[in-house]
């Protein structure tokens, strides 16, 4: 057993009770005294991928194909690109990803699904397959039994095809 998971175990309970900036301080100090420990990192990234989305792909980039945390690390890897992205090129679908970057900023997630799939719409190559990927990022990290998932999943997957 590692005595780090407990001592991480108790700082995220805390976090979860009580979010603010003083615990998730915390969270990076932890992080800071155990850059190796890649479950913390991880854990950390998820509480900053909004706010400080370069920092995220900082914190994650120890994480590699074979890591317990790999896949849940790409889709935060996905929104933090999406949360740092220029959307201001004009087009239609930088139009639609922009609403949906501001949507998720404001935490309006409704908004911003229905703002990807009009990207997915207009452009499904967009950014390296931002909007496609995104949708999938979100949908992972929201669970299957998420009520945005239930109801956005099969409409994203007809603007795929």
């Amino acid at each position: 057993p590692d005595a780090r998971k407990k001592q991480l175990d108790e700082l995220l309970e805390a976090i979860e009770a009580d979010p603010t900036p003083a615990h998730v301080a915390t969270l990076v100090a932890f992080v800071a005294d155990y850059p190796d420990y890649t479950e913390a990192a991880f854990e950390l990234a998820k509480w900053k991928v909004y706010s400080n989305p370069e920092e995220v792909l900082e914190l994650l980039e120890p994480i590699k194909i074979g890591d317990k945390w790999f896949d849940q690390a790409e889709d935060l890897r996905i929104l933090a690109r999406f949360m740092s992205a220029d959307f201001s090129t004009g087009e239609k679908v930088a139009e639609a990803m922009g609403k949906a970057q501001e949507a998720v900023k404001q935490g309006a997630l409704e908004t911003a699904i229905q703002k990807v799939i009009e990207a997915l719409q207009h452009d499904k190559k967009y950014m390296d397959d931002l909007p496609r990927k995104l949708g999938i990022a979100l949908f992972r990290i929201w669970g299957p039994q998420d009520p945005l998932t239930k109801n956005y999943r099969w409409r994203f997957d007809m603007a795929i095809y």
